[in-house]
């Protein structure tokens, strides 16, 4: 309840905005917004996976969701409030595989954009930071990113490389790094068309024997995505299939499905 009043106030006291859309779906920009501009972002990730249902292996479409609160702060830096949900089935679907690194909880997380001109450092142009802690019925989460793009006028490469700390409720502990970067393109101000790819790897404290488990050996995606930003609303869109472990069949209970659908939409408030 104080959480919502918060966010409540928050968007309130909030002056005109600038929306910040994403043209990728996973990897974000370096852009932050201006001191008292708010958004408002939906995320929408949904995966095929196995379960047993009444003794039998069947394909299920797992979902996860995520709003997140986008607060322009001071001069390129930017506060992110989020609240995330993973559905649960229903008590007579059995190892039913969920989201790797998704669950019930809140994420809180600062981005910072550390040059003050565009597209001035070396090489990489433009380059951000991130930090962020979530909580979750299993876990908490410490997770540092940094964020690089690069614009080539309506040309932009995006890159970004993340390093968390699990700490599970259970005292099991794992390092978990995902990469990710790709490519978009401005056809039109309001149409922007990519390429993006991601890695999810998890290394636990526990030692498996060889070769790693599926669900915990590195895992990528890569595929399309689009973007439409129609004024006050932007809708970005993306779908992968995994590139690694092609021919591994999927077992009830594994996380990594061979197609990934991500919709991210974003309202300036």
């Amino acid at each position: 309840m104080w959480s919502s009043s918060v966010l409540v106030s928050l968007t309130v006291l909030a002056s005109t905005a600038s929306a910040n859309p994403r043209p990728l779906a996973h990897t974000l920009t370096t852009d932050t917004l201006a001191p008292g501009d708010v958004d408002l972002v939906t995320t929408t990730d949904l995966v095929p996976l196995r379960r047993l249902a009444s003794m039998r292996e069947v394909t299920f479409l797992a979902s996860a969701f995520a709003s997140e609160l986008e607060i322009g702060l001071v001069d390129r830096l930017e506060l992110g409030l989020t609240a995330t949900l993973v559905p649960s089935l229903d008590d007579r679907f059995e190892s039913a595989g969920l989201f790797a690194g998704v669950g019930n909880g809140l994420r809180q997380r600062i981005r910072y954009t550390f040059n003050e001109d565009p597209d001035s450092w070396p090489i990489v142009g433009n380059v951000g930071a991130l930090l962020e802690i979530s909580e979750t019925e299993s876990d908490v989460m410490l997770d540092g990113r940094f964020l690089f793009e690069r614009r080539f006028d309506r040309l932009s490469a995006v890159f970004n490389i993340s390093v968390a700390y699990q700490i599970y409720f259970d005292d099991r502990r794992a390092w978990v790094i995902t990469p990710s970067g790709g490519l978009t393109y401005e056809i039109t101000p309001k149409f922007h068309v990519g390429a993006e790819a991601w890695q999810r790897a998890e290394y636990p404290d526990q030692v498996f024997v060889s070769p790693r488990p599926f669900s915990f050996r590195p895992q990528a995606y890569a595929g399309p995505s689009l973007m439409l930003w129609l004024g006050k609303v932007w809708w970005t869109a993306a779908a992968y299939a995994r590139i690694t472990d092609i021919d591994h069949d999927l077992e009830p209970g594994e996380p990594y499905g061979r197609f990934w659908f991500r919709s991210v939409i974003g309202f300036d408030l």
